[in-house]
């Protein structure tokens, strides 16, 4: 109800400011009786004789006009001084209440004292005929000894002030700052007080004339308060009038928003679902389901990390697999190689034996030798083992290979007894001697010298053959099979060079390996070397 009670605050703020402006010319008109030199004489004058009073009035008249310069809406000018003399400017018809009000007034005789009530209106009967009029009342002082003079009274009919209120209001009232009714436009309540009329307050509807009201109301500057009453529902049409385009306007606002708000969560999220259904249908056979994400943002970024990640997983799992087909190519070929150990070993003792019977000790040692080595290849089950153990199976190799190539290789060793007992894998040599037979042996004398040395963390072997040598295409093919992830073995060796490195790799530091230097006629060198780390499952 309270916003009820203030929707016509602009129209009180326009009767308001066409009230101070009208009045504001009767307040210069009591500020000039106030401070005016000839009212001033003629207060402290005493006319004795008829034709002083004479001249008294005449001065009077004179300086009143000259005041008021014609204000045609003052009904009088009443002057009362306090030696009991009065001068009037206009009408006098009801000098009788106004002298009575003066008489009160001049009793409180402060320097101090306001201007009375701007809007001070009493009731005058003539006949039977009420009449409005409204006083503005001033106290008079010396400018110099602040001596009270007496009292000025304007008068000006009630009527004056309906040319300045709103017409559209059903009645307007307004009161003096003790909330006394001092002008009401229906001449029907001038008797009453503010409390009177509304006892609920001016918050509340209120009844009036057997109709429920409105009141809006304002505090003027002097204290006073300016009300007007309206109609309640014609209020209640006009507020609703007024908030009906407030309301439309907030649920178009709203549904801007929405679809702002829509359209910017579609913007953010529709890349995170593109992402996420992407995520989804990932399966481990193919690896197609990229995003095409052109937002110019973060979420670009994010779909081309994406991408390459499903880029880098089918490399990986592309390299697995690889991986996994060697293992099960290397798993056939030794289920096809697999010979029962027990079989081997009685049908070598038994050759053994019948050599050394028949006097044959050559047949003899290549017997014992083939049989270590067959021992040492199917019993070593260890992932690494101590050096002399691969020595001495190259040892066995190289005097079979020797007996059959009728002794002309010879193989010379170069190791330190401290390094014997190093760890390194097993059949990790036998198969570069075996390529020394296989391809630089060119019925020459082949001499090869294996030789060891540690540096810091690091076992060097150095296999040298002095034999053909590779020329520069075939070492430059071999030396890129090194550097390749997806090594396999040769098919021209059990095991293979390529295979060696690979192993090297594996169970040491990744800077491991197998290099190879070589020329045409002038030898081979194959160096491994062994980076010591910690030691992981082949």
């Amino acid at each position: 109800m309270q916003n009820d009670a203030r929707m016509n605050q602009s129209s009180l703020d326009s009767i308001s400011s066409s009230l101070k402006v009208y009045f504001d010319g009767f307040t210069h008109i009591t500020d000039s009786i106030f401070i005016s030199e000839s009212l001033q004489n003629l207060l402290l004058s005493k006319p004795s004789t008829p034709y002083e009073r004479l001249l008294s009035d005449r001065n009077y008249d004179e300086t009143i006009q000259n005041i008021t310069i014609n204000n045609y809406d003052i009904e009088s000018i009443y002057l009362m001084a306090e030696n009991g003399a009065e001068y009037f400017s206009g009408g006098n018809r009801y000098i009788t209440d106004i002298r009575k009000k003066c008489k009160e007034l001049s009793d409180i005789k402060s320097y101090d004292f306001p201007l009375q009530t701007g809007f001070s209106t009493s009731s005058y009967l003539t006949g039977n005929v009420p009449v409005y009029i409204t006083v503005i009342m001033q106290p008079v002082f010396n400018l110099d000894t602040r001596e009270y003079l007496g009292m000025a009274v304007l008068q000006f009919h009630a009527n004056i002030l309906n040319k300045l209120l709103d017409y559209n209001a059903d009645t307007t009232f307004i009161t003096d700052p003790s909330q006394n009714i001092i002008y009401d436009s229906s001449n029907k309540n001038l008797n009453l007080t503010l409390k009177d009329l509304f006892p609920d307050g001016l918050e509340q509807p209120v009844q009036y004339q057997n109709e429920t009201m409105l009141p809006t109301y304002m505090l003027l500057e002097n204290g006073c308060y300016l009300i007007q009453l309206k109609d309640y529902e014609t209020s209640n049409i006009n507020f609703f009038m007024e908030t009906v385009p407030v309301i439309w306007l907030f649920f178009a606002c709203t549904i801007v928003f929405i679809i702002v708000a829509i359209l910017m969560a579609n913007k953010l999220i529709f890349p995170i679902k593109v992402l996420q259904s992407a995520m989804t249908t990932i399966q481990p056979d193919g690896l197609s389901s990229y995003v095409h994400i052109k937002t110019h943002d973060e979420f670009e970024e994010l779909g081309n990390s994406y991408n390459h990640m499903l880029n880098q997983l089918k490399l990986f799992i592309k390299k697995s697999y690889n991986q996994e087909i060697q293992h099960l190519n290397a798993e056939f070929r030794a289920l096809q190689s697999q010979i029962n150990p027990h079989f081997l070993y009685n049908a070598l003792e038994s050759i053994n034996s019948m050599a050394q019977i028949k006097h044959q000790p050559e047949i003899s040692r290549m017997t014992c030798c083939l049989a270590d080595m067959f021992r040492y290849t199917t019993q070593q089950t260890e992932k690494l083992i101590p050096l002399r153990f691969e020595i001495q199976h190259v040892k066995n190799y190289f005097q079979l290979q020797s007996i059959s190539c009728d002794n002309k290789v010879s193989l010379q060793y170069k190791i330190p007894d401290r390094l014997l007992d190093y760890p390194v894998p097993k059949m990790i040599l036998q198969p570069i001697i075996e390529n020394c037979f296989n391809h630089a042996f060119d019925n020459k004398n082949l001499q090869i010298i294996l030789s060891t040395d540690l540096d810091d963390k690091t076992l060097n072997i150095k296999i040298f053959d002095n034999g053909k040598g590779f020329d520069y295409e075939k070492l430059k093919e071999i030396q890129k099979k090194l550097q390749q992830d997806d090594l396999c073995c040769d098919h021209g060796t059990s095991i293979g060079l390529l295979n060696i490195n690979k192993r090297l790799k594996m169970l040491y530091h990744s800077d491991s390996g197998l290099e190879i230097l070589s020329a045409a006629d002038e030898g081979t060198t194959v160096l491994l070397k062994f980076i010591e780390k910690e030691i992981s499952d082949v």
